[in-house]
C-alpha cells in the first residue's frame, strides 16, 4: 500500500505540471508559462528581449516536456541557450523577434517548423543539429552566425533574400540541402556549405568573397552563378566532381591554391578577362602581389585541363594560348556577344540592331534577352528575325515587359553554329521611330542576356549599351560591308578607304569608341596598335560600316 501511494503521488505531480502549468518570472515584466507542452513567453513592457543563460534555464528540468514555443508580440529577442536541447520541441512561433542569440535552439533535434518573419540576426550555433528542420523562410535575416545551422541534416531548401554575411560553417553538413538562392549575400564564410552533398545549384548574384572550403565536398553541385565574384579562396570548390561548367567573371582578381582541385567533371570553363589572370605553379596572385604558398597546388590541381574547353573573350585566344596554366587547356575558343553598330533610321523610320555571337561549332543554342529602346522607338516584331543561316531552325517570341522594353526569346528546333568557333550574326532586331523623334544619337539597352550552348558554353551579359543613330536626312539604311567603304590592317596601321570626306569612328566589339578622326576623299592611314584576332567596327559618317579582324 505504501508503494502504491508513492506511485499515485508522483503521477499527480506530473499531471498537474502539464495540465495546470508552471510559471517562471524572467524579469519584473516578463514571464514564461509551461502548460500542456506549450511554453509561452510574454512581457508587459512595450518591447523586451529574453535574458541570456549560460547552461541551465528556469525550465531546464522540463526540457523534454516542451513540444511548442510561442513568443508573444512584445518579445523582441531570444537569449543565449534559452531553448537549448529541448529534445521534443516541434514548433516555434515568433512574430516580432529580431535577434536570436547563440545556442538558442542548440540540438533541438525534433524541431520541424519555425516561423521567423522579423528576425534579422541569428547567432552562433543557434540551430546546431536541428536535424528535423526541412525548410527555412527568413525574409529579413541579414547575418548568419558561426555554425548557425551546422548539421541540420534534414534541411532541403532556404529562402533568405536579405542575407549579406554568412559566417564559417553556417550550413556545414546540411546533407539534404539541394539549392540555395541568396540574392544579397556578399561574403560566404569558411566551410559554410562544406559537405552539403545534395547541393546542386547556387545562385548568389552579389557575392564578392568565397572563403576557404566554402563548397568543398559538394559533390552534386552542377551550377554556380556568381557574376560579381572577386575572391575565391583555397579549396573553395574542392572536390565538386559534378561541376561541368564554370564561369569566372572579369571581376575575379584573386584565386587561391586548390580552388577547383579535383573538379574532375569540368568540361567547359568560361573566363571574361581581356588579359589572362596569372596563375603559377608555386605561387598565386593576390591583391598584395605574389604570395609564396610553399608549393601549394594550382587552382585546377587534379583536373585534366587538356580535356576541357576554355572559352575566352573575342580577340584574346592568342593571349591565353601563350599564358601559363591557361595554355594547357585542350581547346581554347572565343565566345562572346556583340551588338553591331546600328544602321541609321531609314526614310520610313525603321532601323536594325544586328546581334552577333562568338559561338562554338556544331552546338545548339538557346536563350533570351531584354531590349529597352529610347522613347519614340518601338520594336518591329515583323522585321525582327534570325539571320538567313539560322532561319527555320528556331523560333523567336516577343513579350512586352513595360513601356519601350521587350523580352526576346529564342526557342530552338536545332539552332546550330557551323564549323569551328566563329563570329557570326544570329539575328536582326528591327525597330521603328515615330516622326517626332529628332535627329541625333540615342541609347538602347540590351539587358539580362543569357544564352546557353549544348556543350555547356554560357554567354551572359547584364547590360550592353547600343547607340542608335537617327539622321537628319532620312534616305536609306546603310549596310555593313558596303563595297565602297573598306578597312584593313597593315601591321599596326589601320587603312580606311572611301570615296568621301567624312568622320571615321572606330569601335570595339562591345560598342566602346576607340578613336575618331576626319578623313578626306581616298585613303587614310591611322596608327592603331592591337594584337592579332582583334575585331573592330569602323563607321564612316557617310559611307557606312565595316567590320575588320586583325
Amino acid at each position: 500500500m505504501r508503494i502504491k501511494t508513492v506511485f499515485l503521488s508522483v503521477f499527480f505531480s506530473v499531471f498537474t505540471t502539464l495540465s495546470w502549468g508552471e510559471t517562471w518570472e524572467l524579469s519584473a515584466t516578463m514571464k514564461a508559462v509551461l502548460s500542456n507542452g506549450v511554453l509561452t513567453i510574454s512581457t508587459t513592457a512595450n518591447a523586451e528581449a529574453m535574458p541570456d543563460y549560460d547552461i541551465s534555464t528556469p525550465w531546464s528540468n522540463y526540457r523534454s516536456d516542451i513540444r511548442s514555443v510561442v513568443i508573444e508580440n512584445k518579445v523582441t529577442g531570444i537569449g543565449r541557450v534559452c531553448f537549448s536541447e529541448c529534445s521534443n520541441l516541434i514548433s516555434v512561433a515568433m512574430s516580432n523577434v529580431t535577434t536570436i542569440k547563440p545556442y538558442a535552439f542548440f540540438r533541438c533535434v525534433s524541431l520541424t517548423s519555425i516561423t521567423m518573419p522579423n528576425v534579422t540576426s541569428i547567432g552562433e550555433a543557434a540551430f546546431y543539429k536541428c536535424e528535423d528542420i526541412t525548410s527555412l523562410t527568413m525574409p529579413k535575416v541579414t547575418t548568419i552566425g558561426l555554425r548557425a545551422f551546422d548539421s541540420c541534416s534534414g534541411l532541403t531548401s532556404l529562402t533568405m533574400p536579405n542575407v549579406t554575411t554568412m559566417e564559417s560553417f553556417a550550413f556545414n553538413r546540411c546533407t539534404a540541402l539541394t539549392s540555395v538562392t541568396m540574392p544579397n549575400v556578399i561574403t560566404i564564410g569558411k566551410e559554410a556549405f562544406y559537405q552539403c552533398t545534395a547541393l546542386a545549384s547556387v545562385t548568389m548574384p552579389n557575392v564578392i568573397t568565397i572563403r576557404p572550403y566554402a563548397f568543398s565536398g559538394c559533390t552534386a553541385l552542377t551550377s554556380v552563378i556568381m557574376p560579381k565574384l572577386t575572391t575565391i579562396e583555397s579549396y573553395a570548390f574542392s572536390p565538386c566532381t559534378a561541376l561541368t561548367s564554370l564561369t569566372l567573371p572579369k571581376s575575379v582578381y584573386y584565386i587561391q591554391a586548390g580552388a577547383f582541385q579535383d573538379c574532375t567533371g569540368l568540361k567547359n570553363v568560361n573566363v571574361e578577362w581581356e588579359s589572362p589572370l596569372p596563375l603559377f605553379s608555386s605561387f598565386i596572385m593576390s591583391p598584395y602581389g605574389i604570395d609564396d604558398l610553399g608549393g601549394k597546388p594550382l587552382p585546377f590541381f587534379g583536373v585534366n585541363t587538356s580535356k576541357i574547353t576554355l572559352h575566352v573573350p573575342p580577340g584574346t585566344k592568342a593571349l591565353y594560348a601563350a599564358a601559363d596554366v591557361w595554355k594547357d587547356f585542350g581547346t581554347i575558343t572565343e565566345t562572346g556577344v556583340i551588338p553591331e553598330v546600328t544602321q541609321p533610321v531609314s526614310e520610313k523610320g525603321s532601323g536594325v540592331i544586328s546581334l552577333s555571337l562568338y559561338i562554338p561549332g556544331n552546338t545548339t543554342l538557346t536563350g533570351s534577352f531584354e531590349i529597352q529602346l529610347p522613347d519614340g522607338l518601338t520594336l518591329d516584331g515583323k522585321l525582327t528575325a534570325l539571320s538567313s543561316e539560322l532561319d527555320g531552325s528556331a523560333t523567336l517570341s516577343f513579350t512586352s515587359i513595360s513601356k519601350n522594353t521587350w523580352k526576346i526569346e529564342i526557342k530552338p528546333n536545332a539552332l546550330k553554329s557551323a564549323n569551328v568557333t566563329e563570329y557570326r550574326k544570329i539575328m536582326d532586331i528591327a525597330y521603328k521611330a515615330n516622326s517626332k523623334v529628332a535627329a541625333g544619337l540615342y541609347n538602347a539597352k540590351i539587358m539580362n542576356l543569357d544564352f546557353t550552348a549544348s556543350d555547356g558554353t554560357s554567354i551572359k551579359e547584364e547590360l550592353l549599351n547600343v547607340t542608335i543613330h537617327i539622321t537628319q536626312n532620312l534616305t536609306s539604311v546603310e549596310q555593313i560591308g558596303n563595297t565602297s567603304f573598306k578597312a584593313y590592317f597593315q601591321g599596326d596601321m589601320l587603312r580606311v578607304e572611301s570615296p568621301h570626306a567624312e568622320t571615321v569612328t572606330v569601335y570595339s566589339v562591345t560598342g566602346e569608341q576607340l578613336l575618331s578622326t576626319v578623313k578626306s576623299e581616298g585613303v587614310i592611314t591611322i596608327p592603331f596598335s592591337t594584337h592579332n584576332g582583334t575585331i573592330t567596327i569602323i563607321k564612316g559618317s557617310k559611307s557606312g560600316t565595316v567590320k575588320t579582324v586583325k
